[in-house]
């Protein structure tokens, strides 16, 4: 599943997450302490990963089993993205949401790698209410949370999936936001329209959308489309091609051809209706990237601590090469001869007892004061 970067142990049905006989499923009772986002009341969150990963879902009542499906495709989505090179450094954070008379409104992990995604979604409390007469939910609440409450450390190019199938609230009363975030606010009331579009400047935002029971509402199409623009909203009907359809985002956001990537979901055995399911979602998006129409949310970085250690490794292969080497066999002279040229690269960086205090240059042969 997550070709050794991430996987799960199988039941004996050879299942893992849904459907019967699984052995891991999200589902938390109540709002577990660790994912309430009271808690980044004083201290930010903090994502020190080059590539993080917002998967906000609603959890209510009408997305059906689309949180655990989601959650179960975790180890395929996360493998795909290590081994096709999509991303280097990803890390993810979920956010669950429901409305705000719901008991529990708004769950946040932090951002984790791997197996480690785990520990924090099966956290998760899924039992949001809602129903047909509502067609709203609080997406604008962990909108306004990881735009203000999340802190970057050597962020490159960050992303924001909205999966949904109903509307933002248009305005929301700062006295939520004071309850469920901890924080202050000045006005009154906050536009859900803003907080979405001040989101985009920090993240690449994408609102997948789902049909609310199998229709597509047209007024709640318009809204996010007149809020995000239409190549970042993407409809899928099929929960499963979801990640697909997250995946190609995610990977042509990031260079890649939309061509390559439908290459990929052959060869990774996808259905050719899945696969022109999610090549139409994204074709708006790609045109736009082509055309220029869109800008990328990108950020220059620092060079990261896992460049170290391949320096390390080339000062080792150094060291290994030149230190076995003896003057007096006439075979190795030559190779000796190079050593002054290539020990400048790694002037000042040789470990002190390597170095002969005589000759400056590595223990070739040993030099005795007698």
């Amino acid at each position: 599943m997550g070709g050794g970067y991430y996987d799960r142990t199988m039941d004996d049905t050879g299942n893992s997450g849904s459907g019967s006989g699984s052995n891991v499923r999200v589902g938390g009772y109540g709002l577990d302490p660790v994912l309430d986002p009271i808690q980044y009341m004083e201290n930010n969150m903090v994502s020190t990963s080059r590539h993080p990963i917002v998967f906000a879902l609603d959890v209510s009542g009408s997305m059906s089993d689309w949180p655990q499906i989601i959650y179960d495709k975790m180890p395929m989505f996360y493998g795909q993205i290590m081994m096709q090179k999509y991303l280097t450094d990803p890390s993810i954070s979920f956010c669950a949401i429901a409305d705000y008379d719901d008991s529990v409104v708004m769950q946040c992990s932090k951002f984790a790698k791997a197996s480690e995604i785990d520990e924090q979604i099966t956290k998760i409390h899924l039992g949001g209410g809602g129903g047909p007469e509502q067609r709203c939910e609080a997406y604008e609440l962990p909108g306004y949370f990881y735009n203000y409450k999340v802190d970057f450390e050597n962020c490159e190019l960050p992303f924001f999936f909205l999966t949904c199938d109903e509307e933002y609230h248009s305005e929301i009363n700062k006295n939520y936001i004071e309850s469920f975030l901890g924080v202050s606010v000045e006005m009154q009331t906050v536009k859900g329209k803003k907080i979405f579009q001040d989101l985009m400047q920090k993240y690449n935002l994408f609102i997948i959308k789902k049909p609310y029971n199998s229709q597509l509402e047209p007024g709640e199409l318009n809204k996010w489309i007149d809020t995000v623009g239409k190549e970042r909203v993407l409809v899928i009907e099929n929960p499963k091609a979801s990640i697909d359809l997250i995946l190609g985002a995610i990977a042509v956001t990031n260079g890649l051809t939309l061509e390559k990537y439908v290459e990929d979901m052959r060869i990774r055995g996808q259905t050719e209706d899945r696969i022109s399911q999610v090549s139409k979602s994204l074709s708006v998006y790609y045109d736009a990237i082509k055309s220029g129409a869109i800008e990328i949310v990108r950020f220059e970085v620092e060079e990261q601590n896992d460049q170290i250690p391949e320096k390390e490794k080339k000062l080792q292969q150094f060291l290994n090469e030149f230190s076995g080497l003896t003057i007096s066999d006439n075979s190795q002279k030559k190779k000796y001869e190079e050593y002054g040229k290539v020990s400048k690269e790694f002037e000042g960086k040789i470990p002190e007892e390597l170095v002969c205090p005589l000759t400056k240059k590595l223990y070739l042969e040993p030099v005795m004061l007698l």
